[in-house]
C-alpha cells in the first residue's frame, strides 16, 4: 500500500517548537479523508528517534512514496529526540526506497542534505538554505499537504503553499524563495549566502517530469463504477421514509419540483445504444461532474427564488418597502443585476442564507413553511455544512480542479465524493416533495348573464416528471376556477388536482419560455442575470448546465410614429415573437422599487 512516512521531532535540548503540533494536527486532517479511502497509509511519528527512524524506513521500504522531517534541522542532520540523525545515512537508507518520489525536509538550513539524496536516486527533494521560523514553516507544510490532498502536483503545490507561507515570514528573514536545478545550476552548498533562498524544489534534469506528473496516488476499487448513483438513490429512500412516501424512489423524484428532478433523472439515464448522439451522466466523467454540481446549483437557485418572491409578497402585503440589510441588498444586486452569462462558477447559498434569516420569524409565516428547520439544519449540522463547503468549493474551483484529473482513478473518485456531498444536501431539502411547480399558460375569461361573478379557464401545465417522461408534453390541460392565476408566470405550490388556491409566483424569476412564445408542451427557464446598461436578460435552461437564453430588445420600425419589440435570438413557427422583454423588464422594474428601493436602471 503506497504509504507517507511523517516524522516530527522538537530535538534533544532544543528550543520548543510551539507549532510543530498544529503542523501535525493541520497536515492529518489534511490527509485523512484521502486516507480513509484507502488512497495511502499514513505513518506518522510525533516524537521521531533515531531508532525509530530507522525502524520505520526498513519496516515500509518497498511502499514510501513521500518522506517528511519536520524540525530542528542543519546542514548535516536531522534533531531527532534522542540526538543527531547524520544526514548521509538517512540518505542511504531512503535511496533503498525504489517507490520514494518526493522528500521534505521542512527544518532550517537543510538544502546542503540535498545532493546525498538526489546522489541515491530520490527525484525530487524539497528543502531550505536558510533559518526558517516556525510558524512560517508549519503554514508551509500544512499548506502543501492540501494542496496535494487535492490532487495537485508537485509544482503547483509549492507554489500555493509559498503564497501561503510568506505572510507568516518575519520581516527580517532570509529572501527568496525559488525552483532551482542542480545539475544546470551547480551544486547547493553550504557556503551559499543565506539570503538567497529560503524554500527550494530540487531535482536531477531527467526528473524534471516529476514536478507536474508525480501526484500522491488514487485509487479506486474495482466496483467503484458501481456504486455510482447510489448514494443519490439512498438520499432519495432516505426522503421517502421521512415524508412517508410508500411508492419508492421514482415516486420521491417525480414528486420534487422539475428544477431539482430533472439534473437528477440525467445522472440516473442509461444510454441506450440507439442513443449514441445523446448526453448521457451515468458513467464517471468531467460532464457527470458538472451535472451533480447543477443538480446541487438547481436545488439553491429554486430555494432562493422562491424565497425572493416570498419577500416580495410580503412587501406588497405589508403595504410598505422592505427593510434589507446592506449585505442582503448587495447579494440580490449582484444575483441579478449583473452582466453575467454563466452560472458554471456562482453559487446562491450566499443569499439563500440571508433570506431565510430575514424571513424565518416573519408573521404570517411564510409559504415555505420549512425554512426556519430549514436555516437551523444548514447552519448547526456539521455534516450538512461539510457538504456544502465542499461543493461551494468545487463551484468556485472548477477550472482548476480540472488540471489535476491526471487519471481515470481521480475521476471516479471526484465524481464519487462530489455525489456523496450532494446527497446530505438533497435529503436535507427533501421537503420538496411536497411542493410543485406548474406553468400557466393562458387564461380564458368566462362570463354569462345568468352568473354574477365572471369565471376563469386557465391552461395549465404541471411541471412534474412521471418514469421517463414529462408531464409539461400534456398541452389540453384546462382548469376552472373563479379567481384567475397570473398571466404567463410559474407558480409554486403544493400538491394537489386542479387550479391552487394558494402559491407563490415566481416569474420573472422562472420563465417557460413556449408560454411566452404561445407554443404548446412547456421549456423551463431561470434568471442568470439582467444588465439594464446592455438590455439584455440571460435564462438557464433547466434541462441544460450549458444552453443560456438571451433575451434583448430589438426595435424594428413599422411606420414613423411606431416601433415594436421582437426576440432576435429565435423565429418560431408556431405563434409570433411577442412583446415580452419589456414585460420581463417592468416586472424586475416593480421587484427593484419594492424590494431594493432603487429603480432597475440605477442598479
Amino acid at each position: 500500500m503506497p504509504t507517507l512516512l511523517l516524522h516530527f521531532a522538537n530535538g534533544e535540548g532544543n528550543k520548543f517548537l510551539k507549532t510543530l503540533q498544529d503542523e501535525y494536527d493541520g497536515i492529518n486532517d489534511a490527509l485523512l479523508g484521502r486516507a480513509a479511502n484507502k488512497d495511502f497509509v499514513i505513518v506518522a511519528d510525533q516524537i521521531s528517534t533515531r531508532r525509530k527512524m530507522i525502524n520505520a524506513i526498513s519496516s515500509y521500504e518497498k511502499d514510501i512514496i513521500l518522506f517528511l522531517f519536520s524540525g530542528h534541522a542543519g546542514p548535516e542532520q536531522l534533531s531527532l529526540t534522542d540526538g543527531e540523525g547524520d544526514s548521509d545515512g538517512i540518505a542511504g537508507l531512503l535511496g533503498k526506497c525504489k517507490n520514494l518520489g518526493l522528500v521534505i525536509l521542512n527544518g532550517c538550513s537543510t538544502v546542503a542534505q540535498v545532493k546525498a539524496l538526489l546522489d541515491h536516486g530520490i527525484p525530487v527533494v524539497i528543502a531550505t538554505s536558510a533559518p526558517v521560523g516556525d510558524e512560517t514553516a508549519a503554514q508551509f507544510s500544512i499548506s502543501f499537504f492540501k494542496e496535494l490532498s487535492n490532487g495537485k502536483s508537485i509544482r503547483a503545490s509549492f507554489e500555493e503553499s509559498i503564497d501561503i507561507a510568506k505572510p507568516y515570514r518575519d520581516k527580517k528573514a532570509y529572501g527568496k524563495i525559488q525552483v532551482n536545478e542542480i545539475l544546470s545550476r551547480g551544486l547547493v552548498t553550504g557556503q551559499q549566502k543565506a539570503d538567497t533562498i529560503l524554500w527550494g524544489i530540487y531535482y536531477n534534469k531527467e526528473n524534471e517530469a516529476f514536478l507536474d506528473t508525480w501526484r500522491l496516488p488514487v485509487i479506486v476499487s474495482a466496483s467503484a463504477h458501481e456504486d455510482i448513483n447510489k448514494d443519490i438513490t439512498k438520499a432519495l429512500r432516505g426522503i421517502a421514509q421521512k415524508y412517508t412516501i410508500t411508492t419508492g424512489v421514482n415516486s420521491v423524484l417525480e414528486k420534487l419540483p422539475f428544477l431539482i428532478n430533472e439534473p437528477i433523472r440525467n445522472l440516473f439515464a442509461t444510454r441506450a445504444e440507439t442513443q449514441e448522439d445523446n448526453e448521457f451522466y451515468d458513467t464517471p466523467s468531467w460532464k457527470r461532474f458538472q451535472m451533480i454540481l447543477y443538480g446541487y446549483r438547481s436545488i439553491i437557485n429554486l430555494t432562493t427564488y422562491v424565497l425572493l418572491a416570498e419577500l416580495w409578497d410580503k412587501s406588497l402585503q405589508e403595504g410598505k418597502q422592505t427593510n434589507l440589510s446592506d449585505e442582503c441588498r448587495q447579494l440580490i444586486q449582484s444575483t441579478l443585476f449583473t452582466s453575467r452569462t454563466s452560472d458554471q462558477h456562482h453559487s446562491n447559498l450566499a443569499l439563500l442564507l440571508q433570506l431565510a434569516q430575514l424571513l424565518k420569524d416573519k408573521q404570517p409565516p411564510c409559504f415555505l413553511t420549512e425554512i426556519s428547520a430549514l436555516l437551523n439544519d444548514l447552519l448547526s449540522k456539521e455534516p450538512l455544512k461539510n457538504a456544502m463547503e465542499y461543493l461551494e468549493s468545487k463551484i468556485a474551483n472548477q477550472d482548476n480542479i480540472k488540471t489535476t484529473l491526471s487519471t481515470e482513478a481521480a475521476m471516479v473518485r471526484l465524481c464519487l465524493d462530489t455525489e456523496k456531498n450532494f446527497s446530505f444536501i438533497l435529503y436535507s431539502f427533501g421537503f420538496m416533495v411536497n411542493y410543485s411547480l406548474t406553468s400557466v399558460k393562458d387564461i380564458e375569461l368566462l362570463k354569462y348573464r345568468y352568473r354574477k361573478s365572471p369565471s376563469f379557464w386557465h391552461q395549465i401545465i404541471p411541471l412534474q416528471i412521471q418514469i421517463g417522461y414529462i408531464v409539461a408534453q400534456k398541452v389540453n390541460n384546462r382548469q376552472a376556477s373563479d379567481a384567475p392565476l397570473d398571466t404567463t408566470s410559474i407558480i409554486f405550490h403544493r400538491h394537489g388536482n386542479g387550479v391552487p388556491e394558494t402559491y407563490l409566483n415566481l416569474s420573472p424569476f422562472l420563465l417557460d419560455k413556449n408560454a411566452l412564445i404561445k407554443s404548446p408542451k412547456a421549456d423551463l427557464h431561470y434568471l442568470l442575470s439582467y444588465s439594464a446598461e446592455h438590455q439584455v436578460f440571460h435564462y438557464r435552461r433547466a434541462t441544460s448546465y450549458i444552453q443560456v437564453w438571451p433575451i434583448r430588445p430589438k426595435k424594428k420600425e413599422v411606420n414613423e410614429n411606431d416601433t415594436f419589440f421582437e426576440l432576435v435570438e429565435d423565429e418560431h413557427e408556431e405563434g409570433s415573437p411577442l412583446n415580452f422583454y419589456p414585460l420581463l423588464e417592468d416586472q424586475l422594474a416593480a421587484f427593484s422599487e419594492q424590494v431594493l428601493h432603487q429603480t432597475h436602471g440605477a442598479l
